[in-house]
């Protein structure tokens, strides 16, 4: 079964004046890697997410568009993508939504490139995603809320 791992964009990936939270390519290539489906959200719209995500990638050096599958404005419970769901997000009123709806979750703080001297959540995340791809396959229920 495809786990279709949905990762926002502002807060998540990149603080309010656009640096790039550490781990962000990591994170992408353990997705791809692992098989999931990678969809960027944001609030601010798709084409708003798919030009972060340029950003993104020029600041980094790194091409993400054959890790990306899909860019979509709103993430909700009618999402086209019923199959396996997995969240990575700094709002934690859609992480207490996606995580009572039986989704997988993860809880990154907002990202503030000078408040942590170590910043590996998006690491956390993907230790998360392994997680809840391994309990799915084995038949348990894994969600993780950041902590």
């Amino acid at each position: 079964m495809i786990t279709v791992v949905f990762v926002d964009v502002d807060g998540t990936l990149v603080d309010e004046k656009d640096n790039v939270r550490p781990w962000v390519k990591g994170l992408f290539n353990y997705l791809k890697h692992a098989d999931c489906s990678v969809v960027v959200w944001s609030a601010g719209g798709q084409g708003y997410a798919e030009r972060k995500m340029e950003m993104i990638g020029r600041k980094l050096e790194f091409d993400f568009t054959p890790l990306v599958d899909a860019y979509l404005w709103k993430v909700d419970g009618q999402s086209v993508y019923a199959e396996s769901r997995f969240y990575i997000d700094d709002a934690e009123g859609l992480i207490d939504a996606m995580k009572l709806s039986g989704y997988g979750t993860f809880l990154v703080p907002f990202y503030c490139s000078s408040a942590e001297a170590v910043d590996n959540w998006l690491l956390k995340a993907a230790e998360a995603v392994e997680h809840f791809i391994d309990a799915r396959d084995s038949g348990e229920v894994s969600s993780d809320d950041g902590d």
